[in-house]
């Protein structure tokens, strides 16, 4: 290969990748003809030939004539430089096009591959930067294009799932009143127990049955399907028949000690999620690692505004609330952190600038030891660097959620997006695809329920699934023996 070495000056031809090119001695010492009478003549007679286009690069261009007097062109394709003729064209015909390239391509300017074509107008185009970056391991939920920031928060009101599964079913509408209990052995070993009560003057049965998957709570009012249970004293094996075939043929023992109630009430009570812990971490411009973010000890006037917004700053010496695993006693988790009391549950932020500090461990593994046992943590990021949701390495954290500040029009307004872990499903309240949140009481609303909706989604998963199956059987299984 011939490899020709040029000297390139402003406005002349961009030869740096021409060199490169295979060139026989005619087609190269056209080239250099080319050179001198630039760098002889102030004005160059250009041959336009139609069909030509210029050569599409990545490689910038000098596009400044103030700098030269020479008229500015473009490099000839490797077609011509083959075929030992030139095609030169005017740079600003060209400059034109490449501007046109260099916006369409710019990341801000790309259509979010995440919205499906039904849900996206025509020609609709994100106008910032992702708060998060696609990675293995983790979907981010699409926004939805029919939900503005301003319709979400209009009332401030959202809904907590499955609230109605926290209800102590069993304390209100069995334990005041007279009602039985059986505890039974399915095939597999695992024990269930069935509460039944027929209150007087009604026509309605009320029925719990627990097992090791979970509470099933029916209501079955009275009916000609129903009639037999009705009309039998003690209507157990019809009751199994109709909310469980598979342990209807289970023989099943009443049982009469009354301290079942109480431990009954306990077992409830125990399963019952009203405390919730979330991390809470800073990320500032730029960073994109867990150890950068990790060891930052201060946060900007928008991060502090943004905590105060959330909770109350707490002193956790002697705090007497839910805790969430912090030290109450000698600082040994610092000295404070962030507590509220949000629709009948308590939260306390595993905040990571409040948690202790170490110059000598760049890891800071007491942070991590505390955000990284966290299923749902919520990122405050500073700037437009994208967040990699498997930043964190962890096998709890299932659920994070970006918070970005925005100054508009001298005001900060916010941006939120939420990723999952594969396996949680998705859950409310459902975001919108762009668009910026006023601070305040009902933005506050929106991050605490998302994050507690996304808690209870988490235990849906295949990874906490399976362990608090694995805890309802071992309670079961001491209610088991313990009345025998």
């Amino acid at each position: 290969m011939n490899l020709m070495s040029v000297q390139v000056l402003p406005s002349q031809i961009d030869v740096d990748q021409l060199a490169l090119l295979s060139l026989s001695p005619h087609q190269q010492q056209q080239l250099q003809q080319l050179q001198q009478q630039q760098l002889q003549s102030s004005q160059l007679r250009l041959a336009q030939r139609p069909g030509s286009p210029p050569i599409e690069s990545s490689r910038g261009f000098s596009t400044s004539a103030q700098n030269s007097p020479l008229p500015d062109v473009v490099r000839p394709s490797f077609a011509e430089m083959r075929s030992g003729s030139f095609s030169v064209q005017p740079m600003s015909v060209v400059q034109a096009r490449l501007n046109r390239l260099e916006i369409a391509e710019s990341p801000e300017n790309l259509v979010d591959p995440r919205i499906g074509s039904s849900d996206r107008p025509r020609g609709s185009v994100r106008s910032t930067p992702p708060l998060m970056k696609q990675c293995r391991g983790f979907w981010v939920e699409v926004g939805r294009e029919s939900i503005s920031p301003s319709m979400l928060l209009a009332d401030g009101v959202f809904q907590i799932e499955n609230a109605a599964d926290e209800k102590l079913w069993y304390a209100e509408y069995f334990a005041p009143q007279p009602h039985f209990n059986y505890i039974g052995v399915d095939s597999s070993g695992d024990p269930f127990i069935l509460s039944v009560i027929r209150p007087q003057s009604s026509n309605i049965m009320r029925v719990l049955l627990r097992t090791r998957r979970g509470d099933e709570r029916q209501v079955v009012a009275e009916s000609k399907e129903t009639a037999k249970i009705f009309k039998s004293k003690i209507p157990v094996q019809e009751l199994m028949r109709l909310i469980a075939p598979s342990l209807s043929s289970v023989k099943m023992r009443l049982i009469k000690d009354l301290n079942l109630i109480y431990d009954l009430m306990g077992f409830e009570e125990r399963l019952r999620v009203k405390t919730y812990k979330f991390g809470l971490l800073l990320c500032k411009e730029g960073q994109t690692k867990e150890e950068e973010m990790f060891s930052n000890e201060y946060g900007s006037e928008h991060y502090e505004s943004f905590l105060a917004m959330l909770g109350e700053t707490v002193q956790l010496k002697g705090f007497e609330k839910f805790r969430g695993g912090l030290d109450t006693e000698k600082n040994a988790t610092g000295t404070h952190s962030i507590h509220t009391q949000f629709e009948g549950s308590e939260i306390m932020f595993h905040v990571s600038t409040m948690l202790p500090f170490s110059m000598d461990n760049p890891q800071q593994l007491e942070r991590k030891r505390h955000l990284g046992n966290d299923i749902v943590v919520l990122v405050f990021k500073e700037g437009n660097t994208p967040y990699i949701p498997n930043t964190i390495s962890s096998e709890f954290i299932h659920v994070i959620g970006i918070v970005q500040p925005e100054i508009i029009n001298d005001r900060v307004k916010y941006r939120f997006s939420i990723a999952s872990k594969d396996g949680v499903p998705p859950f409310s309240p459902h975001l919108p695809a762009s668009g910026f949140f006023e601070p305040g009481v009902a933005f506050r609303n929106l991050i605490l329920t998302k994050l507690i909706n996304g808690e209870r989604a988490a235990y849906k998963s295949q990874a906490f699934a399976g362990k608090m199956q694995r805890t309802r059987q071992i309670m079961l299984k001491e209610l088991d023996e313990r009345y025998k």
